[in-house]
């Protein structure tokens, strides 16, 4: 990831990190791995710049810790195959579905796989 305070290390560089600290404490490679790889990934890769504004900058700095809601019951965590849906409301999006388990879930801020049923249930 480039900018938003970054230190913009290699994919080489952050996997041998990840694999030190990983040899130490597996729990605090997984806390890094949600909120970096796939939380502020994803905000990088999908969200619009509004919410990169918003999230990447606080993500860096750890004002905002990712957490990443995708696994259900029955479905896994296959991302094809997603129940969970979502939909437009004022002020927000309402969820409807379930969860099995969420990264970081308990002192995170989250973000949740759905299926956007506003948008033909687009994932």
């Amino acid at each position: 990831m480039k900018g938003y305070g970054s230190p913009e290390f290699s994919s080489i560089e952050a996997g041998v990190m990840m694999y030190e600290i990983s040899k130490k404490d597996l729990s605090v490679a997984s806390f890094f791995a949600v909120h970096q790889f796939i939380g502020m990934a994803v905000i990088d890769a999908l969200g619009d710049q509004e919410q990169k504004d918003r999230f990447l900058s606080k993500g860096m700095t750890f004002e905002k810790i990712f957490s990443f809601g995708l696994t259900e019951p029955g479905n896994g965590s296959d991302a094809s195959g997603l129940k969970t849906s979502a939909r437009k409301v004022e002020g927000g999006w309402l969820l409807n579905g379930q969860k099995r388990w969420i990264g970081n879930a308990t002192f995170g801020d989250c973000i949740v796989w759905a299926r956007n049923t506003d948008d033909g249930d687009r994932v």
